[in-house]
């Protein structure tokens, strides 16, 4: 990834503002056209680039980003790679992990930092810290108890009328 051949010795600047996307592993679908995926278990954590590290020689599309956790735990499987990657089209970074299938997810929240590393290898300053967060599916941790639902009186009815009748004589 590197040419230390390259007679540069400006390191890139820091990328600026960076947008997180968290996409979540998700339950199969149900009813018409219901079916699973061998993807309904993979989350996501994509990591745009508003603005770029820039460098005198370097483009954004030649710049690689060592991704280092900041703070937090890391989800699932997630591993941050162990060297510099470069952002595809020089704006994205994507990174994967095995996030269960289901609504019910845990609370995602950790930070990361970008440190950029131009194709001469020079190392550029890190980014601030970037806040990668979601809710989960889940509504904290307590156990749900069922509510008695109209089905449920209804069941009770018809088993009361049906004990009524049994005690009644049969008709003649």
């Amino acid at each position: 990834m590197t040419d230390e051949t390259l007679a540069d010795d400006v390191a890139p600047e820091a990328p600026g503002g960076v947008s997180v996307t968290v996409g979540r592993g998700h339950a199969p679908a149900e009813g018409c056209g219901a079916g699973s995926t061998s993807c309904d278990d993979i989350g996501s954590v994509t990591l745009r680039l508003d603005e770029p590290a820039t460098d005198d020689q370097s483009s954004t599309e030649h710049i690689g980003y060592r991704i280092e956790l900041a703070d937090g735990v890391l989800p699932g499987t997630l591993r941050l790679p162990d060297t510099a990657v470069r952002a595809n089209g020089g704006t994205e970074l994507e990174l994967f992990f095995v996030d269960d299938a289901t609504e019910a997810q845990e609370v995602v929240a950790f930070s990361l930092v970008l440190t950029p590393i131009d194709e001469a290898g020079n190392v550029g300053p890190p980014s601030t810290e970037i806040r990668v967060f979601d809710p989960g599916g889940a509504e904290g941790c307590r156990v749900a108890r069922r509510a008695t639902s109209l089905d449920a009186a209804l069941l009770f009815g018809l088993v009361a009328i049906a004990r009524r009748m049994a005690r009644q004589k049969p008709w003649r």
